[in-house]
């Protein structure tokens, strides 16, 4: 997806293209969640977050992914492996 987002407001599809539909494969022992954060009335967000935790067969936290949006440009992974 990374390849995907240009700049603000653009994207690397070619003029004529279309994105129709983007397959996000299930994970068994995996959660996710997003929130956008908005001021008043305005559908456009001050930034969003999206995250996805993978858990081992023991219920322990193994991998996490962290994307935030709306703060640049293009969306920001953040590294959230610990130090």
């Amino acid at each position: 997806m990374a390849d995907l987002f240009a700049g603000a407001m653009h994207s690397s599809l070619l003029p004529g293209e279309v994105l129709v539909g983007v397959a996000v494969p299930s994970a068994v022992g995996a959660g996710h969640g997003y929130v956008k954060l908005k001021r008043g009335g305005s559908s456009w967000p001050i930034a969003t977050a999206a995250a996805l935790l993978r858990l081992d067969g023991h219920g322990v936290c193994r991998e996490v992914s962290l994307v935030l949006g709306a703060v640049t440009a293009t969306p920001l992974w953040v590294d959230v492996t610990p130090a």
